[in-house]
């Protein structure tokens, strides 16, 4: 496999640069954006101020989009966001890769690694992912990843180490 690509579970504060990197780069209006939503949520509305834009986009946002980034000559270009469930399992609630990147192995990268990286903790039961890609592609790659299915639209890879610390007690 080569190395174009690296993965990364940054601070919050690196995370909080990929995300203000990747909307400029977009070109995205973030500012109209956040207005329009404390209008419509009725929210307070933070003025910038004497704020960067960048610590201005820290603080009208509660954490970075995702909890894994996946980084190509020095740009995040997708990621992967982590829900802990209460049950013992962990949820690949999200994994994304921009557009112009797709169909490159990457998404499939990140699964893998964030599969391994969680799967290393052997109090979690396993790992969960819902398919609501078009074509099935999370399935395809879940699957070659050595998930299985559990329901029509949900797979799991089971952790090994949680089962051996349980048989270990």
């Amino acid at each position: 496999m080569d190395n174009d690509i690296e993965i990364i579970k940054p601070d919050y504060e690196l995370g909080m640069k990929f995300d203000f990197y990747s909307i400029k780069a977009k070109g995205v209006d973030w500012k109209n954006i956040y207005k329009r939503n404390c209008l419509l949520l009725k929210y307070d509305f933070i003025e910038q101020g004497s704020m960067s834009d960048f610590e201005y986009f820290k603080v009208t946002r509660a954490r970075p989009k995702f909890d894994y980034y996946v980084i190509k000559d020095g740009i995040p270009i997708g990621g992967a966001e982590i829900t802990r469930c209460s049950d013992g399992y962990t949820d690949i609630a999200y994994a994304r890769i921009e557009e112009g990147y797709r169909g490159c192995g990457y998404g499939e990268r990140l699964i893998a690694y964030v599969c391994d990286e969680l799967l290393k903790d052997n109090t979690i039961k396993g790992v969960m992912m819902d398919d609501v890609s078009v074509g099935r592609v999370t399935s395809k790659i879940g699957i070659k990843l050595g998930f299985y299915f559990v329901d029509d639209d949900i797979l799991l890879k089971e952790n090994k180490n949680y089962i051996k610390n349980i048989l270990n007690k």
